[in-house]
């Protein structure tokens, strides 16, 4: 049975992702009656997150009563997952629709956010989901931490709620009633955009004239913003002045790690683990995503991205339905993308496109599914010739059939096998002498059905060596990070533990030896990455020893080669390192 999964975005004003999922569900049940068909309606932080939570899994949706952004009393909402995880978005309590036209970055609040989360938290919760996006503030989330006990004094010494306009009236900060509330809650933070607290790419520069901000305001809204930087890493002890993500919100990313101890991740990942999205995507034939407008700005975390990356590791292709995009497209098919199709057959307003926007989807979903059945109905030959003609990567393709047939080899190994798999590996790392001459070791955390190489990072650090970890920071791009207590570790990128955003960066150039992971490989040192990139581009900065950990299942003769992949010299199995 044909299976696709139907995971796209909203098309902002035009059609809901819910919408969206519908209308292609029945255009390709019209042509494939028997079709299989998963539609997992997403959003990435706003307005519409809970509910999107709650079609994908199911809950509660509960209403609460809260503080709107201008201090006026209103009903709120969240979600309540089956798991206990409860999904607060910022947009309930403090969004920009809420406030009209009467917008005032220096005077709005997010203290309804922090009443919903201590709502969520009375009824139960055992974890939070903040949803950041459509803010009409930027306190730095100051609001949401007095709701939920934090106090802060002014230069007099008294109590006080900061606003935007009042950042720099803070002269200390406590928060041992906040922690009190929140009794180790884990906080997890849905942010799609990297940008920093302060300066002329942060929160005030970038966000504030949307939500009424002039030139001046402008530069009040980020110095209040640094004000309240300083006064975190002095009182909380909590870096947040160059977080990426921290300017999120009008500041509520740099807010939520500093008053909650809560982690940033792209708001398309955690929802992809919340819905199980490997699991559901592995079988399938098709995964059609979307989005309103498709340009470089996707790349920085936003829905269609972090599918296309997700279904590329596991070998499905990815179509992305769009409004409209940019001509350059390269970067989007590089992430995994196999393909761009607008709706609208011709260039027109907005407001003609949103009005027959469910007509142009029909169509184009169908002449999709069409073409789609049209080249899996051709023979061999002629497909082959299709694909050559139209520019697609061969290597590329057989790189992802490959990781596929390995995820399902990796995934058949029983708990005990991998236990026992996994002991071995990491044993006979630790006996080669490139392990024994390291003063500094850079080392993977593995995840899921990977090696479990924790046991190897608490060797290092009995070992009296230095240890870093990677610290994904953008897109294919990760640094290493220095720790010394892996309690630190929390779940980052691809649900992968990672350090603290303020953990001591360590260059390339100081590391004696790198272990890595891969997806498969061959003895003599061709890697399989799982498709993000990020090894390749550390390999090609890093001239140290290398150990490269591959189970013994997972080897294969031949491994699909390009010119940018990098042989690691050294390959650790079950067997150590094995010649045959």
């Amino acid at each position: 049975m044909k299976k696709y999964v139907l995971i796209p975005d909203s098309f902002k004003g035009t059609l809901s992702s819910a919408d969206i999922c519908r209308i292609a569900a029945e255009e390709i049940r019209r042509l494939e009656p028997e079709a299989e068909i998963d539609a997992i309606p997403v959003a990435d932080g706003g307005e519409g997150t809970a509910d999107a939570f709650l079609t994908a899994v199911g809950g509660q949706r509960i209403d609460a009563p809260c503080t709107g952004p201008l201090g006026e009393p209103r009903t709120g909402h969240y979600a309540l997952l089956p798991d206990g995880t409860a999904v607060v978005e910022m947009a309930a309590a403090a969004g920009l629709p809420l406030v009209g036209d009467a917008r005032d970055p220096e005077k709005t609040t997010t203290y309804g956010v922090g009443e919903l989360m201590a709502h969520a938290l009375t009824h139960g919760a055992k974890r939070l989901v903040l949803g950041l996006g459509g803010s009409a503030t930027n306190d730095g989330g100051c609001g949401a931490a007095a709701a939920l006990g934090a106090v802060f004094y002014d230069e007099q010494g008294r109590a006080f709620v900061p606003a935007g306009g009042t950042l720099s009236r803070i002269t200390r900060v406590q928060t041992e009633a906040l922690h009190r509330t929140l009794g180790g809650i884990p906080v997890t933070v849905m942010c799609d955009i990297d940008n920093p607290l302060c300066g002329p790419e942060g929160a005030a520069a970038v966000f504030g004239p949307q939500k009424g901000a002039d030139a001046a305001m402008v530069a009040r809204l980020d110095a209040g913003l640094c004000h309240l930087a300083q006064v975190l890493a002095r009182d909380l002890h909590v870096q947040v002045l160059s977080l990426p993500g921290g300017g999120a919100a009008g500041g509520f990313g740099a807010g939520a790690v500093a008053f909650f101890g809560g982690t940033l991740r792209m708001g398309i990942e955690v929802m992809l683990d919340t819905v199980d999205f490997d699991r559901r995507c592995r079988d399938a034939r098709l995964v059609i995503t979307g989005e309103g407008h498709l340009d470089s700005q996707s790349l920085r975390g936003k829905a269609v991205i972090g599918v296309a990356r997700r279904a590329k590791a596991l070998g499905v292709p990815t179509a992305v339905l769009v409004g409209g995009c940019e001509t350059a497209l390269d970067a989007v098919y590089a992430e995994g993308v196999s393909g761009v199709f607008p709706i609208n057959p011709a260039l027109c307003s907005y407001e003609e496109a949103r009005l027959c926007g469910e007509e142009n989807l029909r169509f184009t979903v169908g002449n999709l599914i069409r073409f789609l059945d049209s080249m899996c109905s051709a023979s061999p030959g002629a497909a082959h010739r299709r694909r050559g003609e139209s520019g697609l990567d061969t290597i590329q393709r057989q790189k992802d059939m490959l990781r596929r047939e390995l995820a399902n080899a990796e995934r058949a190994l029983t708990p005990a096998e991998k236990s026992a798999s996994d002991a071995a590996i990491l044993r006979h790392a630790a006996e080669t002498a490139a392990y024994r001459r390291a003063r500094t070791v850079f080392a993977f955390v593995g995840r899921g059905d990977e090696i479990d190489t924790m046991p190897l990072l608490r060797q290092v650090l009995a070992d009296g060596k230095r240890l870093c970890v990677p610290l994904c920071t953008a897109p294919g791009i990760m640094e290493c990070r220095e720790v010394t207590d892996l309690s630190v570790l929390r779940p980052g990128a691809y649900r992968i533990l990672e350090p603290p955003a303020e953990a001591p960066l360590v260059a390339p150039a100081d590391i004696d030896l790198a272990i890595v992971p891969c997806a498969g490989a061959s003895l003599d040192g061709r890697r399989l990455g799982r498709g993000g990139g990020y090894y390749d581009r550390f390999l090609a900065e890093y001239a140290g020893e290398t150990l490269l950990l591959c189970r013994q299942a997972l080897l294969r003769p031949d491994i699909p080669w390009e010119a940018h992949d990098i042989p690691v010299p050294t390959v650790i199995t079950e067997q150590g390192t094995p010649t045959s």
